[in-house]
């Protein structure tokens, strides 16, 4: 919500209050709007921005709007003590735009003496003199948003007119936080009043009461309530001493509650914070609401516009500060990131002055609110475990991060195969994040074989040899790889005859083989030239003596018995023996490879 959002928001709110007997009228709502603009040099005529006036220049100018609901924009930037006077008006609102401070050393900074002028503050810092803020005559006065702090005197001192305190912080003065001595009704809602030398609240007169709910009162002195008025708790007041009264509802006496000195905590203006150490959850139920209020208390935002209601949770804070450390629950895409991609963290507790780290390297926030907060990670970041960490004010949080290096395929030569195998191997990868997704490019994986889109290579080769194709690699984080070449080979069955053993025995002749590179299967024979005449040539063909199939796995090496043909039985018959024993014959011994080599070896039998 933007400030100006914040603003409408606020007074309608405040118009719709009613303080003890006092209620601003209906008619104001109805009168023309006029906003002026001031800066601490201003010197222009308060029409825009950029022709700021003086503040005491633009509160002259209101007083002449008859009329008019008027609000004053106060630019970022310290004023000198301002009074708000009586004018013609209808009503007058000093809105701060983020970081105006009215402020002085000596009187007071602002004094409030408009006879029945309605008159708001908002995101206003006003601090110094005798009092922060004097209201002098019977004016309807709202602070929202703003802090009344580090004061030669009191806070606030009242003595005339109703008063409307929301969410805002009341803190560090000399003197006490509030003196109401002759205000004709006063309410403190939401708010913060800690660290004043010498009371919080003072309620000198009969007269003036004052209404407490949902606030924190915090070291004052000796007492955070005192007077001789009523002083009345509307629920859920928490404070340091059992001075303020106890309502009806839950005020709680607690001596665990720490609250800070005023300080930048995020926002536009110097807020007490909540101390982690001691008890920061003086705890306002979610369905609490505050008299007057059409809507709860914690569906509001504290002083600097953080969401009073975190996360989950069931309760809010009472005073003008939620203490909302960050709270991660989730990181979008993932937390295993690529240097100089884009992180998204969802959780709450973010839109609270939060900055961000990878390990020790700062990291830039490019957006954030309540739930959601969007960071780049840093290109210089180094690789590895570098957690996140968020820190605001209240704390900090820490989540696991790994920054990751570029996909990349871990090999260009992949484990071989063998034909007719049956193969599987993934190619393997480096860097990103899964899941992976790969892509073929070009050529040609070997015949049989395919590749997944997960990078898995499998499949049954139907042929031998070698073949390279081009592939590249997409991680989760949609990060692409450099292309790469692959080469994969699919071995050749190679086979060796070591040696036979002739004469044949019992019919079989025992031949030694041996098988390399890849499973070696087929027929082995030993073959007899025969010449014969065809149509009057001379035709040599193999006669088969003996045969045997056989099959090896790679790297075996066993004994076959090859079985005698009949040709082989009469080749081998007594007599022939007897006759190779003076003319040795030479047979050829023949091994084939199924879609592979053929070994040959000469037998000779004498």
């Amino acid at each position: 919500m933007s400030g100006a959002q914040r603003l409408a928001t606020r007074l309608l709110l405040a118009l719709s209050i009613a303080v003890g007997g006092f209620a601003v009228a209906a008619g104001a709502a109805s009168a023309a709007p006029l906003t002026l603009y001031a800066a601490p040099a201003g010197s222009g005529n308060c029409a825009d921005p950029a022709d700021a006036c003086t503040l005491a220049s633009a509160l002259g100018m209101a007083g002449g709007e008859a009329g008019d609901a008027v609000t004053i924009q106060l630019a970022a930037g310290v004023y000198g003590s301002a009074t708000i006077s009586a004018g013609s008006e209808t009503s007058l609102a000093l809105a701060g735009t983020g970081g105006a401070v009215i402020s002085t050393a000596t009187g007071g900074a602002l004094t409030v003496n408009a006879s029945g002028l309605t008159v708001t503050l908002e995101q206003l810092a006003i601090e110094g003199g005798s009092a922060d803020v004097q209201l002098t005559a019977a004016t309807h006065l709202t602070i929202v948003d703003s802090a009344l702090i580090a004061g030669a005197g009191d806070g606030l001192d009242a003595s005339g007119g109703a008063l409307l305190i929301r969410d805002s912080t009341i803190a560090g003065n000399a003197g006490r936080g509030i003196y109401d001595t002759h205000a004709t009704a006063a309410a403190l809602y939401g708010s913060t009043i800690a660290h004043n030398n010498q009371a919080g609240v003072i309620e000198a007169g009969a007269s003036s009461p004052v209404d407490l709910s949902a606030d924190l009162l915090f070291a004052n002195g000796s007492n955070d309530c005192s007077g001789a008025g009523t002083i009345t708790d509307q629920g859920y007041d928490d404070s340091e001493d059992s001075t303020c009264p106890v309502g009806a509802t839950s005020h709680d006496n607690d001596a665990q509650l720490s609250v800070a000195a005023p300080a930048a905590n995020g926002g536009s203006t110097e807020t007490a914070r909540l101390d982690s150490t001691g008890d920061p959850n003086a705890s306002v139920p979610t369905a609490f609401t505050i008299p007057g209020d059409s809507v709860a208390f914690c569906a509001g935002s504290d002083e600097r516009g953080i969401a009073r209601t975190q996360g989950p949770a069931s309760s809010c804070d009472a005073g003008s500060y939620e203490y909302a450390p960050p709270v991660v629950t989730a990181i979008s895409p993932r937390s295993a990131l690529e240097p100089g991609l884009t992180a998204t963290l969802s959780g709450y507790g973010f839109a609270n002055g939060t900055t961000a780290s990878f390990g020790s390297t700062a990291a830039p926030i490019t957006s954030e609110s309540d739930s959601s907060l969007t960071l780049n990670v840093p290109t210089s970041l180094g690789l590895g475990s570098q957690p996140i960490t968020l820190t605001n004010a209240d704390g900090s949080t820490q989540v696991p991060f790994d920054a990751l290096a570029p996909p990349q395929i871990g090999t260009w030569l992949m484990t071989p195969g063998e034909l007719k195998v049956a193969y599987s191997q993934p190619l393997p990868t480096s860097g990103g994040a899964a899941p992976f997704s790969f892509t073929l490019l070009g050529g040609a994986l070997p015949a049989g074989l395919a590749l997944s889109s997960s990078g898995l290579v499998s499949g049954t080769p139907t042929k031998a040899g070698g073949t390279a194709f081009a592939v590249q690699v997409t991680d989760a984080n949609g990060i692409t790889s450099p292309p790469l070449n692959v080469s994969l080979i699919i071995a050749t069955p190679v086979l060796k005859i070591a040696h036979a053993r002739l004469p044949p025995s019992a019919g079989m002749i025992p031949v030694a083989l041996s098988c390399r590179a890849a499973p070696c299967s087929g027929t082995v024979t030993l073959d007899e030239p025969v010449t014969v005449k065809l149509h009057r040539k001379s035709v040599t063909r193999a006669v088969a003596l003996a045969s045997t199939r056989y099959s090896l796995a790679a790297g075996q090496a066993a004994t076959v018995l090859l079985v005698l043909t009949p040709a082989g039985q009469r080749a081998f018959r007594p007599a022939a023996l007897r006759k190779a024993r003076k003319h040795p014959l030479e047979e050829t011994l023949n091994a084939t490879v199924a879609g592979g080599t053929t070994a040959t070896s000469l037998i000779t039998l004498r």
